[in-house]
């Protein structure tokens, strides 16, 4: 027994071990949907922050305390782990970085272990401090941990987001985002071309809004071609690769210089846009903080598919950029826009997908922005009333399972 402790660790770990055997033995073909359903919650939550919490707070210790090469003569701690175990090297650095983080982060290590933080909740954190503003995460480690028990994963990242922008009001970030563009691409032995890139948000949402719209295009030949007996088989990653290409191509042959212009929507709320004008047009505003919000209207500032960005970067292409209205209600529900047509217009459709942050209706579903229709929250045959208050986003494969309901 290890000195000062209530029972043996290698026992707890073969009861641990023991009552995880007894759990895979389950015939899980014969349980309830109702027992299958707390299962599938509980493994991917209690039971995985728990392993998790424990594999990294054990990692750290071990690298902390030398295993490494006292047991091995291995130099690191992730060497040593892969050589008796051969595991990924890898997957032992990341625990390594989340113990490290969980050490210097009690209330966040605590939560880990109780299952209200998950992994991903660690690493979108962890991976986003930066020197000076950790004074300020450590402060705020509490409410960040009731959002992740109150708001899906989602909601979190962008109320994370949000809170990221407010304690960097000099536009710190947008700037880092900016200047850490970068796109690699080289040629294999075999001669083929493999890359890595990464974009600021606005950027990158033009880069994807011209992608979808040649991603489109595909398809409509996809369905002629297959309509003629010819059809063409192509997956999803392979459609975007030949996308890309064909938009440099079309790109290189232009001679005209004419480049059409990409759509990116941002939505900036009244009171936020206001400080915008005051801090751009008055010298007397020029420290104005910009502060943006996620659960008021009045100052959200998000592209279309929900992803916060900062007020700084939504300045940039505030000078350039055609507006349109929105009224929202307190609530972050549409307000009025009109209810004279079947089908709503094209404005009208970007204004409900950006209300509803760019995600379908259903709960728990993560459609891409691609994915979403205008959809009548009461079924047009029943009111025929196409307003914009009966209005709302949800993805094609939601939409037709609802049916005339």
């Amino acid at each position: 027994m290890e000195f000062g402790l209530a029972q043996d660790p290698e026992t707890l770990a073969k009861n641990a071990q023991n009552a995880l055997d007894e759990l895979l033995d389950l015939p899980v073909t014969m349980l309830s949907t109702e027992t299958l359903d707390q299962l599938v919650c509980w493994a991917n939550t209690a039971l995985s922050s728990r392993v998790d919490t424990l594999r990294a707070r054990l990692v750290a210790e071990a690298d902390h305390a030398g295993v490494a090469p006292t047991q091995s003569g291995s130099r690191t701690i992730d060497q040593h782990v892969a050589a008796r175990t051969g595991t990924n090297p890898a997957d032992t650095r990341a625990d390594l970085r989340i113990g490290r983080f969980l050490a210097a982060h009690p209330v966040f290590d605590d939560a880990f272990g109780k299952g209200w933080l998950s992994r991903a909740h660690i690493e979108l954190i962890r991976k986003a401090v930066r020197p000076r503003f950790a004074d300020q995460l450590h402060d705020a480690q509490d409410m960040f941990v009731e959002f992740a028990r109150t708001v899906d994963w989602t909601d979190f990242q962008k109320l994370f987001s949000y809170w990221l922008d407010n304690v960097d009001p000099d536009g710190d970030a947008p700037r880092e985002q900016h200047e850490s563009r970068y796109c690699n691409i080289h040629r294999r032995g075999d001669g083929t071309v493999v890359g890595r890139f990464q974009l600021d948000p606005v950027s990158g949402a033009a880069l994807i809004h011209i992608l979808e719209r040649e991603q489109t295009r595909l398809l409509d030949e996809e369905t002629a071609a297959a309509d003629a007996g010819e059809p063409i088989e192509r997956t999803s990653s392979q459609r975007t690769a030949d996308a890309l290409c064909r938009i440099a191509a079309r790109g290189a042959e232009r001679s005209d210089t004419v480049i059409p212009k990409p759509q990116v929507v941002v939505t900036i709320g009244q009171a936020l846009f206001e400080d915008m004008i005051r801090t751009a047009t008055n010298p007397d505003h020029a420290d104005l903080p910009l502060i943006s919000s996620f659960d008021d209207p009045d100052r959200r500032c998000e592209l279309l598919d929900g992803t916060p960005i900062h007020p700084h970067l939504a300045m940039q292409i505030a000078a350039v950029a055609e507006f349109r209205r929105l009224v929202l209600e307190p609530d972050g529900g549409i307000h009025d826009y009109g209810n004279t047509t079947r089908t709503l217009p094209e404005p009208a459709r970007t204004m409900v997908i950006a209300a509803a942050r760019g995600r379908c209706r259903n709960p728990g579903c993560d459609a891409p922005l691609s994915w979403l229709q205008i959809d009548h929250k009461i079924p047009w045959t029943k009111t025929h009333d196409t307003s914009i208050t009966n209005s709302d986003a949800c993805c094609g494969p939601d939409n037709r399972a609802k049916g005339d309901r």
